[in-house]
């Protein structure tokens, strides 16, 4: 039997939603200490209380994303889970284009596709304001880095500036990721690193787009930084007392 090439998406989807909502009842209250703090302060920006939003720890996308909800009337938690809804969606989506283009057996990549729905409905009740915009951002951006054309394209590579940057104000490693990956692929490919035109335009197009959060952090917490999760991490690896 011959299936629709998105006949797996689909069927994916559709187990998606149905567990969200059968679900629902049972994990609505869910909140975890990380969730609420990223509460809190979307609702500072949607507030408009810039400056106290301004977090060193907690990246901005996802709280900026909700603003909509809050202003509309939607219970901040509750908004949280809608979006993690549509997020994890997208999620499914691109990384069916991801897999359908690539040469991995096409039962393989059911599996995968359904695996991925338990995952991505632990995330969305578990951990409120979890990794998932990050996970979406770094999907897109390997479905466009390993398109045909990319490296003599300026639209493909501004392309992968933009979702780079949007990585990056979803989780602080997305910088760090985005310039050593985007850097590497180019400089693994003789020909386009001698043509350094598409490599930094799509460089340009990230710095645009990071150096508003970067400076930000830096004008309130007075030093250059791009992020203070890690040195927390850090102090909780060297003294976890």
């Amino acid at each position: 039997m011959k299936f629709n090439k998105h006949f797996q998406l689909y069927i994916s989807i559709t187990l998606f939603i149905i567990l969200y909502i059968t679900t629902w009842p049972f994990y609505k209250y869910i909140l975890d200490p990380d969730g609420a703090c990223s509460a809190a302060i979307a609702e500072q920006y949607a507030k408009g209380h810039i400056s106290e939003a301004i977090n060193g720890l907690w990246s901005p996308l996802h709280g900026w994303v909700i603003i909509p909800f809050i202003k509309y009337g939607i219970y901040t938690p509750y908004a949280f889970k809608v979006s993690n809804l549509l997020i994890s969606l997208g999620i499914l989506i691109t990384l069916h284009l991801y897999l359908i283009k690539s040469s991995i057996n096409q039962t393989i990549q059911r599996s995968i596709l359904f695996s991925v729905v338990i995952f991505l409905l632990y995330c969305t009740w578990h951990e409120l304001a979890a990794d998932l915009p990050f996970c979406l951002m770094i999907i897109i951006y390997l479905h466009i880095t390993n398109s045909k054309g990319f490296y003599n394209s300026y639209k493909k590579n501004i392309s992968a500036g933009i979702v780079g940057a949007l990585a990056f104000l979803s989780k602080a490693v997305g910088l760090p990721f985005f310039l050593i990956h985007f850097t590497s692929i180019h400089l693994w490919k003789p020909s386009s690193i001698k043509d350094k035109r598409y490599y930094l335009t799509g460089l340009l197009m990230f710095i645009l787009m990071a150096s508003p959060w970067i400076i930000a952090l830096s004008l309130k917490y007075n030093q250059w930084m791009y992020s203070g999760s890690g040195l927390l991490n850090m102090s909780w690896l060297l003294n976890p007392d």
